[in-house]
């Protein structure tokens, strides 16, 4: 149900014939603090639906590691705050994989689920896989996979048990792009953090 909740998507206006550009910069202005809005009611309600006398805390993404794909001038800073606007860009490369992208979280004691912004501007058959190592196996874990998204997507997943994913304080998530890539492609992360329940 928390899933249903936050697979809705952020979707910003086209201007309108005739309009003037300073009317249409208003509106869309309007219309992202309304969305922004928006989410920010679904994470407190996420937080309703567990219990008052326990609180979300999150864990933002601590490094990058850009294994494949171009990230020249992107700042981690971008993507450690939710839906403030700035963002962290992914360019695909022509090869395969397109993209392989690590966030490193540290100070992990615990998790239950993971929150991220993040899209997919791409074309018909490509996608993304979101994974997360497994320090017992040894391996990547699928999570999810995305195709093209063309506009803010805000994802929550729970993980059931966190047992085999931290180890050290330390956790990984992949993001790949496990085919050839374009370089006209991009993927677009505003936030991802690793969430825990705490006393409150």
């Amino acid at each position: 149900m928390i899933n249903d909740r936050l697979n809705e998507q952020l979707t910003l206006p086209l201007p309108q014939v005739n309009e003037g550009l300073s009317s249409y910069a208003l509106r869309l202005i309007r219309e992202l603090q309304d969305q922004i809005s928006k989410q920010n009611t679904l994470i407190n309600w996420i937080l309703d639906q567990v219990d008052p006398h326990v609180r979300m805390t999150m864990n933002p993404v601590s490094s990058v590691t850009a294994t494949v794909g171009d990230v020249t001038g992107e700042d981690i800073a971008d993507m450690q705050t939710f839906l403030d606007g700035n963002v962290y860009t992914v360019d695909e490369i022509n090869a395969a994989p397109g993209i392989d992208i690590r966030l490193n979280f540290t100070e992990v004691e615990r998790m239950c689920g993971i929150l991220t912004n993040i899209w997919y501007n791409g074309a018909a058959g490509h996608f993304v896989e979101m994974q997360i190592w497994d320090y017992t196996a040894s391996a990547w874990r699928d999570i999810v996979h995305f195709s093209l998204t063309n506009g803010t997507n805000t994802r929550y997943i729970e993980i059931p048990t966190d047992t085999d994913f931290i180890s050290s304080e330390a956790a990984i998530l992949r993001l790949l792009h496990p085919t050839t890539g374009n370089v006209n492609h991009d993927l677009v992360i505003g936030y991802a953090a690793l969430t825990s329940l705490e006393a409150a």
